[in-house]
């Protein structure tokens, strides 16, 4: 017998100990492989050892050789990254069951650790702060990697999060849905580096100009306070940039346009009329 055994050990390499009891012990019933092995996958142990792998009629979606393979293969890319394997068991058994292959996996994991966990710091953190995900690599990587998460979701989560870190560098808290709206509109993560830049100068800029020329759009909420009372938001945000050089509002344009021509009217002479202070009143000074 233990001859026997150490023979279905070396051609079913992939069965646990257990499972190879079980083989063997039907073969020398009934001298037929097919049934040997009918016997494994009924076995109460099948489950524990390749999870996931039977579909709701009884039928395997791969062999137990197949099976072991994928897990193999599966294991060997979160090595490949500096991962524990173990942390993701669960995992590879979902990833099994909903049938994504080995190449799809490694897309995945280097989708996830090249956009976000070998990117700035500010892009991980937006993912963890807005994804709730925990801010570890294994976590992040186990969230990117859900089989139950579309490829698409998931390269747009990644996107938004390099929009969201790139802006939160320059100084601008964006929430989830409007660097989702971002990604959708077809934003890089390189084109918003070059929109939070611009954007860090023109804000202000623009703000300023609003508060002295439109002042009745300057929001003044509860809960900004100063020792010297209520302190007044700049009337002119991160959004309304964003609209305007994104989404191309024309509203938001418009407003800058007659801002910038209040600016410049306070330098241009007019002759035959006195100015007042941002306004021009005619022949006399009222």
């Amino acid at each position: 017998m233990e001859e026997f055994l150490k023979e279905v050990r070396a051609l079913l390499p992939w069965l646990p100990e257990s499972l190879v009891m079980v083989y063997a012990n039907s073969y020398s019933k009934n001298q037929n492989t097919d049934v040997a092995l009918a016997e494994v996958r009924q076995s109460e142990d099948y489950e524990q050892y390749f999870p996931k792998n039977k579909r709701p009629d009884g039928t395997v979606r791969l062999s137990e050789s197949d099976y072991s393979a994928v897990k193999e293969s599966y294991g060997l890319t979160i090595a490949d990254y500096g991962m524990n394997k173990d942390y993701f068991e669960n995992t590879f058994a979902t990833l099994i069951e909903k049938g994504i292959s080995p190449n799809t996996f490694r897309q995945r994991v280097a989708t996830a650790s090249e956009g976000i966990l070998q990117n700035i710091p500010a892009v991980k953190d937006y993912y963890s702060a807005n994804f709730g995900i925990d801010l570890n690599d294994q976590a992040i990587l186990a969230s990117v990697i859900d089989p139950d998460i579309g490829q698409g979701l998931i390269e747009g989560r990644i996107t938004a999060a390099q929009i969201g870190g790139e802006a939160g560098l320059k100084g601008f808290k964006l929430s989830a849905a409007e660097a989702q709206a971002l990604e959708r509109a077809g934003l890089t993560q390189a084109q918003a580096r070059q929109l939070f830049a611009v954007a860090e100068e023109e804000v202000p800029r623009i703000a300023s100009l609003t508060r002295r020329f439109q002042p009745e759009e300057v929001i003044t909420p509860e809960e900004e306070l100063t020792p010297e009372g209520m302190i007044q938001r700049p009337g002119y945000d991160i959004e309304e940039f964003v609209q305007a050089q994104v989404f191309g509002s024309a509203s938001e344009r418009e407003r800058v346009r007659k801002l910038e021509a209040q600016q410049l009217s306070e330098f241009t002479p007019t002759p035959g009329a006195v100015r007042a202070g941002r306004r021009v009143l005619g022949l006399v000074e009222e």
